[in-house]
């Protein structure tokens, strides 16, 4: 070791007072730092000696919420902004920011230089000079193959001996990533949860990725409050005590090596980019230079719209858990598209995180079906997406239609995320033109403040209310594009008896069941209501 570690009082040193100051709780400045976090209750665990980060944290009682979570955790140090009364004697560090600077600047500010206090804690003679060789030293230290791959299971390397490697292993070295199928058995498994919540090596016996798959180690890599990647190991049993600490000590140096590999992620090119990505969405001549800045400007662009199973509502976006979910899946994307396909960018909104991408040289048909697949692909890679949908928008045409391709997007996501509406993982506007153009109408007609039901519809409700057994019928039928047989199929019901129904229902409101625009009618205000009472 050839220097000091990075402690709480040296970080705010280098932010500087316009920036930060300790304003409470010096006795502990001189503690050690390990990571910087950004509050997320959801994801409670923390690597002793954090440095946690208050987003979100904007009254006193979430302050105290806050610091008792940070107490509970050993953290180092906690900082917060604005005019929170804070204790006179706290148990730890409390640091005041400007309000002026964002927590994601300060976050990747303090990340940058803690990495560089890592990177100086290791002598010349001790550092490898790529990461293969780090991997190498930890095959020979754990006597084991050695594989690490990034948060998204890409490879980015691994030991020179793998002898005792399995077909999962020479798979994802030749292919450089992690089988999707072996990925998805992973995290069925709840190997990824266990690695995401927790800080100590993880055993996966044999079998858990596949009947060929051999037992493995497999161990989180964080680095400056971000999960980094992964660190696997071919085993025969558990490790013991003495090579479990082994292992976890080895993961600061991977990270060193990741963070640096992916600087551009976490320091000022993307915080850079993300604003090129911000003026693109918006249009207009800016926007066109920025997809330029970005190497975007040619050919069709999709749009990638990523939220929630169900969404979360307006106030979801100050939510510390949302922001911080939203961060990771947007570094996700971005490695993902670094690595897969250069010609995208990845930018996070309020709920949603977007994917831009450029197809140079693409027709518009080419253009949607490669981002579909890429869609698809990247689902099958990321375990977290378990819990998201992905919308793809049809190809903008040019950069000016972009705006419109997002709002697309959005809505296709929209769709996808109603608790009425059924819809696969990934989505376009194929599979979703229906349902979105059902919503729209939905919200158009709430907005002029339409009556729900109108004309014989009105009627036949008033007659024996909207979930009576004609109601029923006449729904069954509608949804079979009037073939009685398939109606009654539904409803269990002899064929005569719902003919029956229609009679009855033609007795009681006037319906004409041969007018077609009287039938396309009462079927979509069926249709919207369904909506609207299963939201």
């Amino acid at each position: 070791m050839v220097s000091a570690p990075a402690t709480v009082r040296s970080l705010v040193a280098e932010l500087g007072p316009d920036v930060a100051r300790l304003v409470t709780g010096t006795v502990g400045a001189d503690r050690s730092v390990t990571a910087v976090e950004i509050y997320d209750p959801v994801h409670p665990d923390l690597r002793p000696g954090a440095f946690l980060l208050g987003a979100g944290v904007h009254t006193t009682a979430g302050f105290e919420a806050f610091l008792d979570h940070a107490v509970r955790h050993r953290a180092a140090a906690v900082a917060v902004k604005g005019d929170l009364a804070l204790a006179p004697d706290p148990a730890l560090p409390i640091v005041r920011l400007s309000a002026d600077v964002s927590w994601m600047d300060i976050a990747s500010t303090l990340r940058e230089q803690l990495l560089g206090h890592v990177r100086m804690q290791w002598s010349p003679a001790a550092t490898a000079t790529d990461l293969f060789a780090v991997a190498d030293v930890i095959s020979a230290t754990m006597v084991a193959p050695v594989t690490i791959e990034n948060a998204a299971s890409s490879l980015v390397a691994w030991s020179a001996w793998q002898g005792p490697a399995d077909a999962m292993r020479i798979e994802s070295i030749l292919s450089r990533a992690v089988p999707a199928d072996r990925v998805r058995a992973l995290e069925e498994r709840g190997v990824f949860d266990a690695l995401r919540d927790g800080t100590a090596p993880v055993f996966v016996p044999r079998g858990a990725a596949g009947d060929d798959a051999s037992p493995r180690v497999a161990i989180a890599v964080r680095g400056g409050g971000m999960l980094l990647g992964y660190i696997w190991l071919v085993v025969s049993e558990p490790l013991s005590e003495e090579k479990a600490r082994q292992l976890t000590e080895s993961t600061d140096l991977v990270a060193a090596y990741l963070m640096n590999a992916g600087a551009d992620m976490i320091g000022l090119v993307r915080r850079r980019r993300r604003a090129l990505a911000e003026a693109m969405v918006a249009g207009g001549p800016a926007g066109t230079a920025a997809a330029k800045r970005l190497g975007l400007a040619a050919g069709p662009v999709c749009v990638l719209a990523i939220g929630p199973i169900a969404s979360e509502g307006d106030s979801a976006s100050t939510d510390p858990a949302t922001v911080a979910n939203l961060g990771r899946l947007e570094d996700l994307l971005g490695h993902y598209l670094a690595a897969v396909h250069p010609s995208g960018v990845a930018i996070r909104g309020d709920q949603t995180v977007y994917g831009l991408l450029a197809w140079p040289r693409s027709s518009r048909p080419r253009a949607a079906g490669a981002t579909r697949s890429l869609a698809m692909d990247f689902a099958g890679r990321t375990p977290m997406l378990a819990r998201y949908k992905i919308a793809v928008s049809p190809p903008a045409e040019t950069l000016s239609r972009l705006p419109e391709a997002r709002i697309q997007a959005d809505g296709i996501l929209r769709a996808m995320q109603h608790p009425g509406i059924a819809s696969a993982p990934v989505a376009d506007l194929d599979d979703m033109a229906l349902p979105l153009q059902l919503l729209q109408l939905t919200d158009y007609a709430d907005s002029m403040g339409l009556p729900e039901y109108t004309g014989p519809i009105a009627v036949l409700a008033a007659h024996e209310g909207p979930d009576g057994q004609l109601m029923e019928t006449l729904r069954a039928y509608l949804a079979a594009a009037a073939q009685a047989e398939t109606a009654a199929a539904t409803l269990h019901i002899h064929v005569n008896t719902l003919r029956y129904r229609l009679r009855r229902i033609r007795e009681v409101c006037g319906l004409d069941l041969r007018d077609a625009d009287a039938m396309l009618l009462a079927h979509l205000q069926l249709r919207c209501a369904d909506l609207r009472h299963s939201n």
